[in-house]
């Protein structure tokens, strides 16, 4: 007698999946997938069995997530008419359904992974564009000085959040780690030594680990925050929203930091732009792809190639300027 297959709702696919991510994968992976399951599950409706849901569904809802608008700024609260979710966004909303379907197959909860049948949006790769160091040392300057009035020059102050906003800064850039790495440092995951240091990174992208090192300006400037924290525990976040705080810093607080410290220059900034701008820097002064890729965390040399690459481009723009023979003019 052929066992009878399960019927169970999306609602309860939804959770156990969740449940089985969070076991098995890194928390951004698990925020990844819980926003595209929300998101999907009030379109389709908590009650409707899983495995009736049909391509032609999924379809529909690749198009709204497409077409449609984006919600309200979280940190803002306002509304973003036109704006439409980026390619990138939208592969990863296949991914996260694909995930799914392919974790209800293994059970039998499902006939089919469905979402394989359904076009993933195509990615095309931004061109990748490190800052120039006359903006990094904007941005480091933008940490200590601002302009009282829009028209009116630089001028040194006293922020509260100086030796903070300084130190994160050097973290993105000496080490290259992403924004969401960097908010779930702790005390006990950085080790000082003569010259610099090492941080660990713990279960980053993929759910793997690594060690970090950074030299010894990254180590001052680290050590210059950590002087505000006295008391600071080794379970304590390296970067919370104030030194009197244990709050940590969220992905989204790093990314409108740089952003404000951007905008006080005049430099169009991100922490994945000083992530960038990190990794090609480490091509231009000589390190491997091999090197790269361990320090960058990257899980296909893929990746690492691009920045490989884009500072080689560089390099050539330069060559064009600087080339000895060229400027002697010799014929």
């Amino acid at each position: 007698m052929a066992r009878k297959k399960p019927t169970v709702s999306l609602q309860a696919a939804i959770t156990g999946h969740l449940r089985h991510v969070q076991a098995a994968h890194s928390p951004n992976t698990y925020n990844d997938y819980a926003n595209t399951h929300r998101k999907f599950l009030e379109f389709i409706g908590e009650e409707r069995p899983i495995r009736s849901i049909t391509t032609a569904d999924v379809e529909e809802f690749m198009i709204l997530m497409r077409e449609g608008d984006l919600p309200a700024n979280p940190l803002t609260h306002q509304a973003r008419p036109g704006d439409k979710r980026r390619p990138k966004t939208l592969a990863n909303i296949h991914t996260g359904l694909s995930a799914l379907w392919a974790w209800a197959l293994e059970r039998e909860l499902v006939d089919a992974n469905i979402v394989r049948q359904v076009a993933r949006p195509k990615v095309n790769l931004e061109p990748i564009r490190p800052l120039t160091p006359e903006q990094v040392a904007a941005l480091f300057k933008a940490c200590r000085e601002s302009r009282p009035w829009h028209n009116k020059p630089m001028v040194a102050n006293a922020r509260v959040t100086f030796e903070r906003d300084r130190a994160i800064l050097a973290v993105l850039l000496e080490t290259g780690v992403r924004v969401s790495e960097l908010c779930s440092l702790r005390y006990r995951d950085v080790t000082f030594h003569r010259v610099g240091g090492m941080l660990h990174v713990d279960l980053g992208k993929g759910n793997k680990s690594r060690d970090v090192p950074f030299q010894r300006i990254c180590a001052t400037y680290l050590s210059d925050w950590l002087l505000l924290r006295p008391d600071i525990e080794p379970a304590d976040y390296l970067f919370t929203s104030s030194h009197q705080s244990r709050l940590p810093m969220t992905r989204g607080s790093v990314q409108q930091l740089v952003k404000k410290l951007g905008k006080k220059v005049g430099v169009d900034a991100s922490p994945h732009d000083l992530r960038t701008t990190a990794a090609c820097l480490m091509v231009k002064n000589g390190i491997s792809a091999w090197e790269l890729q361990r320090i960058m965390g990257h899980a296909d040399v893929k990746t690492t190639m691009r920045y490989v690459r884009a500072a080689q481009m560089d390099l050539e723009d330069v060559m064009r300027r600087v080339s000895p023979l060229e400027n002697l003019r010799l014929r």
